[in-house]
């Protein structure tokens, strides 16, 4: 839980975080309508990303590191190159604002969810469209793919997660009953078995992928939870919220093992390193924060 690089350059608020695969670099997003990837270590600025005609809601790398998807309150996601932040796709079809995006495992997909109810998947090449997961009653705020990509998460405003294959319309397998409010963060687990999902009933949960059954609720936030995500191993979950903290669980206990504190405002996004040493954070005080 120690504080190490303090990533600043925003002026609005941080929206999301997210870490290289080598875990060398750092990309943030946030109201100002910029991304920002940075060095890890030194926090010194690489590149900034602008294009996006609204706040950006999301950002993520791609699973060799060398591009980010960016989606944005201006109804687009865009593709950018990681080394110079030169601008490659922009991915144009939703009617409303874009809240969430994620690369498939192999990063041929992206998939981006909307307030306009739905989600898609993307080629990340080429920028088609492959096709439009509807079915949701409130705005789609997250997205994520099973380790496979053959199936993606989708998480929303009618309090519901769905499981869809990712290329037919409408073709949930099966939905979650999912949480008491809004659902603002859903993560497949590596190995595919299980799906972590936060909510703004403050709670985190963690579900049986296959069955939809609850193995544990973490219950520990004091406000709205803002996201949430799965180590690559499986064994922790880290959970950011609007009361200023981030939480670290065990993920087979559901047990606080740390809770993080810093932040002078809402923390609204957390990823962790590959290595699963480090957390990275996101916050209204316009700053990034890495932990040890």
């Amino acid at each position: 839980g120690v504080a190490l690089p303090l990533f600043k350059g925003h002026t609005g608020v941080v929206r999301c975080v997210d870490v290289s695969p080598d875990g060398g670099r750092v990309v943030t997003c946030s109201d100002d309508r910029t991304a920002r990837i940075n060095d890890a270590v030194s926090g010194k600025n690489i590149a900034v990303l602008e294009g996006h005609g609204g706040a950006v809601e999301s950002c993520m790398f791609g699973p060799d590191g060398s591009r980010v998807v960016t989606t944005s309150a201006d109804a687009t996601a865009m593709i950018w190159d990681a080394a110079d932040g030169a601008k490659l796709l922009t991915l144009e079809g939703h009617a409303e604002k874009l809240e969430g995006a994620e690369y498939s495992p192999d990063g041929h997909l992206v998939a981006t969810a909307s307030e306009d109810r739905t989600a898609r998947v993307w080629d990340a090449l080429t920028g088609e469209s492959y096709g439009v997961l509807a079915g949701h009653e409130g705005g789609v705020t997250c997205c994520s793919f099973s380790p496979d990509g053959l199936r993606v998460i989708t998480g929303s405003k009618d309090k519901t997660a769905r499981k869809c294959r990712n290329r037919l319309k409408s073709s949930c397998i099966f939905w979650f009953p999912a949480q008491a409010r809004t659902i603002t963060a859903c993560h497949y687990s590596r190995d595919g078995s299980r799906v972590v999902t936060g909510s703004w009933d403050c709670s985190v949960k963690l579900w049986c992928a296959s069955t939809g059954k609850i193995e544990h609720t973490l219950e520990g936030h004091t406000k709205n939870v803002t996201c949430c995500v799965i180590s690559r191993d499986g064994t922790v979950i880290v959970s950011a919220s609007d009361d200023r903290t981030a939480i670290v669980w065990g993920a087979s206990t559901g047990e606080v093992r740390h809770r993080i504190k810093g932040h002078k405002g809402a923390v609204t996004s957390c990823a962790i390193s590959a290595d699963h040493t480090r957390v990275v954070t996101g916050s209204a005080d316009r700053t990034a924060r890495v932990w040890d």
